[in-house]
């Protein structure tokens, strides 16, 4: 009885530090990504290309009308569709309005921040929503010439913002 209940010791300590070490892994490699993304984006623009849900939803449960969509392009503000976002060394974001600025907001550029860290086994994003204010996003995807970020949903959806690279 002595020794099952010794092999049954070993048997959880070592799932404990197997599971310990896949977590350490996960999170060494959101690090590992994270300072890749950084380095990609880093001293680039970028503009919005597309907004999209990962399954049908009603992006608008205000109204009456029910809708299920995954295309949201359609939702997102005047304003944003010509912006320019350069993201500067040290957080510095500078958002480039172009020709249609935000309604009460009629300058070239507007000034936020940006940061980009590991957060458990994601990358998590904090960038700016449509109207200039911080919100934090997960990093989904990235390359040379484009980013996905996302948020969480109505209806336990994703909503994504793709970027793509201008300059």
């Amino acid at each position: 009885m002595r020794k099952l209940h010794l092999l049954c010791f070993t048997v959880i300590l070592c799932a404990g530090t197997a599971c310990h070490k896949t977590i350490s892994e996960e999170d060494n490699a959101a690090k590992e990504k994270a300072t890749a993304f950084q380095t990609n984006v880093q001293a680039h623009k970028y503009k919005l290309v597309q907004f999209y849900a990962d399954k049908p939803i009603d992006y608008i449960t205000s109204d009456t009308e029910v809708k299920s969509e995954t295309d949201l392009w359609a939702y997102v503000k005047t304003h944003i569709t010509d912006d320019e976002n350069y993201f500067g060394t040290n957080g510095a974001l500078t958002i480039y309005q172009k020709g249609i600025k935000m309604p009460g907001n009629e300058t070239e550029t507007v000034n936020a921040e940006y940061q980009i860290f590991a957060q458990g086994p994601d990358v998590a994003v904090v960038f700016v929503d449509y109207s200039y204010k911080p919100l934090n996003y997960k990093l989904h995807e990235f390359d040379n010439s484009f980013f996905t970020v996302y948020i969480d949903g109505p209806a336990g959806s994703k909503l994504y913002s793709k970027f793509a690279r201008v300059e």
